[in-house]
């Protein structure tokens, strides 16, 4: 399976706080932004530290798709799925 080895080994309340840990931290510091995604993200398009493109008809996971297209420049949210927490930040 392509699940990072973090994701086996916690139970979804410890992915809640740890997604609680990064949003705190990126509130405190959202010039951190790259280097956070980078050390944390499960999703390997995101650990190479390339971008999604959000629009209309993207073959995004649902959720994803429709808070990414809800963010204004900047805005940090979470949003859940069947793959599990994204920590989304809308950039240009």
């Amino acid at each position: 399976s392509r699940m990072d080895q973090r994701a086996r080994e916690r139970s979804f309340e410890q992915a809640r706080v740890a997604v609680r840990d990064i949003v705190d931290k990126l509130r405190k510091k959202p010039g951190d932004w790259r280097e956070l995604m980078r050390s944390h993200t499960e999703d390997p398009v995101a650990a190479q530290g390339k971008v999604y493109e959000a629009f209309p008809k993207a073959k995004l996971t649902p959720p994803f798709r429709k808070m990414a297209l809800r963010l204004e420049l900047n805005e940090v949210a979470v949003v859940g799925s069947k793959f599990g927490f994204h920590i989304m930040r809308r950039v240009e």
